[in-house]
């Protein structure tokens, strides 16, 4: 009988010992899984705050800034151009 009660307490002691393993490995799951979700609020709280569209369309309204200044930088070359060939026609003509 003090053998079975022996035997008994030992099992349970291995027991609990593989229980507290399990318990470990199932918090390092749960911490793993927990990082996880705490990325992807973050990636989806990005997304929410700047879409790509927004994006597209802030980067298109520069480019069309952009090329409205060359625009008009171009027509002041061709008008100074075209001033200083009249200027050099009178000095020829002179």
């Amino acid at each position: 009988m003090k053998d079975l009660i022996i035997k008994y307490l030992k099992l349970s002691i291995e027991c609990k010992k593989s229980l507290k393993k399990e318990i470990k490995e199932i918090h390092n799951i749960l911490n793993t899984l927990a990082q996880a979700q705490a990325y992807q609020m973050t990636i989806l709280n990005e997304y929410k705050d700047m879409s790509y569209k927004t994006k597209f369309l802030n980067e298109h309204k520069k480019y069309k800034e952009v090329e409205k200044q060359i625009k008009e930088s171009k027509e002041i070359i061709d008008e100074l151009t075209n001033e200083l060939k009249i200027a050099y026609k009178k000095e020829v003509k002179s």
